[in-house]
């Protein structure tokens, strides 16, 4: 049974002024009886995952892939990578440090 890597639900930073700390944020508890199971066809060979675009029949490579936003039934609007650079977000990934506390209080 391989262990697995503990992975960050959140990265971002720590700033003293003009001193920053980058962190990351990892989960408090660790499934200790983990198994993972491949799926296999019946005569034992691993499967794979395609991505198939049902209307030309035939499996799209994920350079080919964009995503998109349905509007009505099967009426998408298409969202590049640079669409949403362009963004501007509200949130960011850094904390504010205001003040220090006894760890009584």
């Amino acid at each position: 049974m391989a262990a697995m890597a503990a992975r960050a639900i959140w990265k971002g930073s720590i700033s003293f002024g003009l001193v920053n700390m980058p962190i990351q944020v990892f989960g408090a508890t660790q499934k200790e009886d983990y198994t993972s199971f491949n799926q296999l066809c019946e005569k034992g060979h691993k499967i794979k995952y395609k991505k198939w675009c049902p209307i030309e029949e035939r499996e799209v490579s994920w350079d080919e892939i964009k995503k998109g936003y349905e509007v009505t039934k099967n009426n998408y609007v298409v969202v590049d990578k640079e669409d949403l650079d362009k963004v501007k977000l509200k949130t960011t990934n850094s904390i504010e440090v205001k003040e220090f506390i006894d760890s009584d209080e």
